[in-house]
């Protein structure tokens, strides 16, 4: 009978199993690491809930300003202020906005490193007003703006 042939570990350590996990990353806990509970927020119930939304939302929100006044379609329904398993603020739609995919996954990474503005003051004027500070001051990329106050 044939053996399958082995594959490298998904606990990310490079070691060849013929399934599930090596041994030393079952014993750090690799193999029970999950997604936080709120992942399960993003259902059925928001896919149609969201899909409504870009529905009457078509035009992308240029939180950027990068889109020299064309009008894009938002594909993804972003939350202005991360939601953090906040299911009130989940499902708040004053806290939805449409983007490009490519501008979400910017402002996710952004938001992740810490260098989109402070929770307290993202609303669209005081979000525009800090975009354009970041740029003037050196674009994304400058650390010194990360928790600078609005």
């Amino acid at each position: 009978m044939p053996v399958a042939a082995k594959r490298p570990c998904p606990g990310g350590c490079g070691q060849l199993v013929a399934e599930g996990f090596c041994g030393a990353c079952r014993g750090k806990g690799k193999a029970r690491e999950r997604k936080p509970e709120w992942h399960t927020f993003y259902d059925y119930r928001w896919q149609r809930a969201s899909g409504l939304y870009l529905k009457q939302h078509p035009i992308a929100a240029d939180i950027f300003d990068r889109h020299s006044g064309r009008l894009l379609r938002a594909v993804v329904v972003d939350h202005i202020i991360p939601h953090k398993g906040d299911r009130e603020l989940f499902w708040d739609q004053e806290n939805w906005q449409g983007l490009t995919k490519s501008d979400h996954d910017r402002k996710t990474a952004l938001e992740q490193q810490g260098l989109w503005p402070p929770a307290g003051c993202i609303n669209a004027g005081a979000a525009k007003a800090a975009w354009t500070v970041m740029v003037e001051r050196g674009g994304w990329g400058s650390k010194s703006l990360a928790n600078r106050d609005c």
